[in-house]
């Protein structure tokens, strides 16, 4: 171990590495905790601005190796804007510790206001738009892209150790860093966080050009997977291309074409954007009275969809497969185009089903306001697919389609009231939304309704109403509500 040390007190003393007195920093706040050791928030003297001091947990032989070998090799990235700065180091005496007679170092490191790229997102993902996170990828890209130009492989990358300031991703935390040349495939220990294993952990979707990006760069087999140098350029060509949208106003009619739309008009797969086009035109509310009828599970709603989407491409007389091709393949941002490959996804059309992409395309059609796609996006959050289950998002994105006065909505809306998901038990609001819903068709709001006359939920017990409700719902054939007219 004295040999690591005398390694860092030569360096201080040769003026490679810069010493900073501890005396001199100032309101310093413990502000986070890792596997090797802790990191502080201080000042420096008189200077406004704040500085970073990471710790090692335990002072042995091991640790004080990974604390000269990230010495050495922050060193040598320092010129990278999205790399975090390396200042010099500090050291704490026995007399300032009160242990035994041991220098403890700490780094000096650059400080990042935002705190790591996992807290950052957690406090700001509703903020940000496509072209942050487009933004964001593409200098974490840039950071490692410069690591392995500099024949270094991180070894520790995960959402704790990539930081943000002044919202710029700043790639943090060469503990486990090691040459390229020297790294083998020995298995090591691995602290604190486990790093990066499964692209399930992306919620939002890009562009169509960053989810194929995305996935070759997980392919199954390394050699198919684009060098970090490729996935650096295209995320430069995706973040510069022409923005050639469709004016999401117009989404629903699809009557001005660019020069995208032309373009594929004219080619051979003409008459398959033209029919495209046609289920463009399917109006939303349309497709939401048919769902009205429904139990309130997943799979009964997206079975008749389901159904609804197949029968009409079989209709056309054309292949579903080439249509979920041309869908992938030829995203114009049109938001009935994201929503439908969502829905192909969602429900294991012509392809697996695949929870996480969907939901992520469900996201980014929902943010144009598309309303079956907002429908769906508190779908996945109510269930848990594709998303980790949110009941208070889920809330959010039933009020939107509730609003827009479509009945699926209305009864989700009045669920979350009724039962307090999400929101805070409303008995009223919950039957104001009921009966919003029943009023639109909607039988399950109905039987609903005539189920708080029973019990008295949010409006005084009155038997005959409630059989009214009833009998109405039954009417129009749900079962659930000719068994409780039964009891």
């Amino acid at each position: 171990m004295n040999e690591w040390f005398r390694w860092i007190d030569e360096a201080i003393a040769k003026k490679h590495i810069k010493h900073y007195e501890y005396k001199y920093f100032k309101n310093i706040q413990e502000i986070g905790i890792g596997g090797f050791g802790k990191v502080y928030r201080a000042k420096w003297k008189k200077s406004p601005k704040y500085f970073a001091l990471k710790s090692l947990l335990n002072i042995d032989e091991g640790a004080i190796k990974e604390l000269v070998n990230e010495i050495e090799l922050q060193r040598e990235v320092i010129f990278h804007d999205n790399i975090i700065s390396f200042y010099g180091i500090t050291s704490i005496s026995d007399q300032e510790n009160q242990n035994d007679n041991v220098k403890k170092y700490l780094l000096v490191m650059e400080y990042a206001d935002g705190g790591s790229l996992c807290n950052y997102l957690k406090e700001n993902f509703e903020k940000l738009i496509w072209e942050d996170k487009l933004k964001f990828a593409y200098q974490l890209a840039s950071a490692v892209s410069c690591l392995h130009d500099e024949d270094i492989i991180h070894r520790d990358l995960h959402s704790n150790n990539v930081l943000v300031n002044q919202d710029t991703i700043k790639l943090a935390d060469f503990g486990l860093s090691k040459r390229i040349e020297s790294s083998t495939n020995k298995k090591k220990d691995l602290f604190g966080v486990v790093p990066y294993m499964d692209p399930k952990k992306f919620k939002k979707l890009l562009p169509i050009e960053y989810v194929k990006l995305y996935t070759e760069c997980w392919h199954d087999n390394p050699d198919n997977r684009p060098s970090i140098q490729e996935v650096v350029e295209r995320l430069d060509g995706i973040i510069n291309q022409k923005d050639e949208n469709i004016d999401e106003k117009t989404d629903q009619s699809l009557t001005n074409k660019n020069i995208v739309l032309n373009s594929i008009e004219r080619s051979s797969h003409g008459e398959l954007f033209q029919v495209i086009q046609e289920f463009n035109r399917m109006n939303t509310k349309e497709i939401m009275g048919s769902m009205t009828s429904l139990m309130l599970n997943r799979r009964n709603v997206s079975t008749l969809l389901r159904q609804k989407v197949i029968d009409y491409i079989n209709n056309q007389n054309i292949n579903p497969q080439e249509i979920y091709n041309w869908l992938f393949n030829n995203q114009n941002y049109n938001s009935n185009s994201i929503f439908l490959l969502g829905f192909f996804n969602y429900c294991g059309i012509e392809t697996s089903e695949n929870y996480n992409m969907a939901f992520n395309l469900f996201i980014n059609a929902s943010e144009q306001d598309h309303t079956l796609a907002q429908y769906f996006v508190g779908s996945c959050y109510r269930l848990g697919y594709g998303t980790s289950q949110n009941f208070s998002l889920a809330f959010k994105y039933f009020e939107k389609v509730a609003n827009k006065d479509c009945a699926i909505g209305q009864v989700f809306t009045g669920i979350c009231y009724g039962n307090g998901y999400g929101i805070n038990k409303e008995p009223k609001l919950a039957l104001y939304w009921h009966k919003r819903a029943a009023n639109n068709g909607n039988i399950v709001a109905m039987f609903n309704i005539g189920y708080y006359y029973e019990i008295g939920k949010g409006i005084a017990k009155d038997i005959d109403k409630a059989i009214y409700w009833y009998k109405k719902s039954t009417e129009q054939g749900y079962e659930a509500a000719q068994k409780r007219l039964k009891l």
